[in-house]
């Protein structure tokens, strides 16, 4: 009884193993393509760096330059009253 018991437990570690690396070696492939751009210290994704001066941000290379950068300006810290 002791060895059935575990047989099943390492199928099922098995299992859930191979489940695991299937969702990781075949996950999602297509990740949005674009410049990533600071708008009024929010992160958004624009098709180009065109496209982000037209809505008035800058491209930054990594959402958290966002923040960097406005407090780098003279970015207001104050918090929203509420």
């Amino acid at each position: 009884m002791r060895k059935i018991v575990l047989f099943v437990v390492v199928i099922c570690f098995l299992v859930a193993a191979s489940m695991a690396y299937a969702g990781a070696a075949f996950g999602p492939k297509d990740f949005p393509k674009g410049k990533l751009c600071c708008v009024n210290d929010v992160c958004v994704m624009a098709k180009s760096a065109e496209d982000c001066a037209k809505i008035g941000g800058t491209v930054v290379k990594s959402c958290k330059e966002c923040g960097k950068e406005q407090a780098a300006k003279g970015g207001s810290k104050e918090t929203p009253a509420k």
